[in-house]
């Protein structure tokens, strides 16, 4: 499992002409990772987000890639692909979606081969300890690799 740490980001927010939460940085952190990911590999890779309005900015971003599949954690349950794409968009404010454990078990579970979650490990942490995004953060630390999104592609993530 990857984890791409956004935790540096401050472009979050709630986008009032798509009624709901968004981050520009996250996807343009996604658009270059399936850009690297389509060199080496033609698997069916699916980017999974909390939020409508996520949604419909991936999709309309992410048009040029084929077997690129874009849906919220609820609308993609039941469904799986072999590179899982979870783009948790927050960087601040606590929120109840995230303390739903099938929630975040559907999001993490949905792959075959490989997992890549971005987030902020500053906001997973700053929830209490039995939290499931603070219990999910422990875990990464322990079994997973953490990289940061400001150095990711030579941090030239705006191209």
């Amino acid at each position: 499992m990857n984890f791409i740490d956004m935790s540096y980001d401050r472009t979050y927010k709630i986008d009032k002409s798509f009624n709901g939460n968004v981050n520009q940085s996250e996807i343009k952190i996604i658009k270059n990772l399936i850009a690297k990911i389509r060199k080496e590999h033609s698997n069916k890779i699916a980017v999974i987000t909390p939020y409508k309005a996520q949604k419909r900015y991936l999709i309309n971003n992410l048009k040029s890639f084929d077997e690129v599949y874009v849906d919220t954690v609820d609308g993609f349950q039941g469904d799986e692909a072999d590179i899982a794409i979870f783009a948790t968009t927050r960087s601040y404010g606590k929120t109840d979606f995230f303390s739903d454990y099938a929630r975040i078990n559907v999001a993490l579970s949905r792959t075959i081969k490989e997992l890549i979650i971005i987030g902020s490990m500053k906001y997973f942490k700053s929830y209490k300890e039995t939290h499931p995004l603070f219990e999910l953060a422990k875990q990464i630390e322990l079994k997973g690799n953490v990289i940061n999104g400001k150095t990711l592609f030579g941090g030239k993530v705006n191209e």
